[in-house]
């Protein structure tokens, strides 16, 4: 429902705007930092409460106990499950490979019940290439590597932003994290180090 409400519009406007009244105005230059800090910790929580929901749930529908509090089930974080939407790949048609693509007004378009996860993912690095404060740009790769994307991402849709990412003067300090997020999203969680069984 966030998405189809234009939340994540609202998200990145806000976050955009907040950061120009960072970078314009000192006097109330501390209290919108706090305020744009606590707005992307609050995006990443969700992305992170939507993830131990739906991996709990995945393991309590393999796991034969009764009770779970010993179980280890962190492995399910990254896997795709339906209760979070369905995965991008259903939404890939003849005319786009890429259901997350930019329209000619800039504007991305997430189709209707697509993985939240993905979606959510997918805005965080979309707008870690608009933000122009370092701060900024820190706190939304540092959100994104801690909580993680979805394995039914496109890999282009997480490769190419954080490559263009990667350019931007504003994120030079930040190279090698991001070439460490890179590794980490290609490797472990798209799927990159499994060895495919014959």
């Amino acid at each position: 429902e966030f998405v189809q409400q234009q939340g994540f519009k609202l998200f990145e406007s806000a976050v955009l705007q907040m950061e120009r009244l960072v970078a314009g105005n000192s006097e109330v230059n501390t209290e919108v930092s706090e305020y744009l800090r606590a707005l992307i910790n609050s995006m990443m929580k969700i992305i992170s409460t939507i993830k131990k929901v739906k991996s709990e749930q995945l393991h309590q529908s393999v796991c034969t106990r009764k009770r779970h509090r010993r179980c280890e089930y962190s492995h399910f974080m990254h896997h795709h499950r339906d209760l979070s939407g369905l995965p991008v790949s259903a939404f890939k048609n003849q005319v786009s490979k890429n259901p997350f693509e930019e329209m000619a007004d800039g504007e991305v378009h997430y189709p209707d019940r697509c993985c939240c996860i993905a979606v959510c993912a997918h805005q965080c690095l979309r707008l870690l290439q608009q933000a122009s404060l370092g701060s900024t740009c820190f706190q939304l790769l540092s959100g994104i590597h801690n909580v993680g994307i979805c394995c039914c991402m496109d890999p282009k849709s997480v490769i190419i932003p954080l490559l263009q990412s990667f350019k931007l003067q504003v994120l030079k300090n930040f190279q090698p994290h991001i070439l460490s997020i890179l590794n980490k999203f290609i490797l472990d969680q798209l799927g990159g180090a499994e060895v495919p069984q014959k």
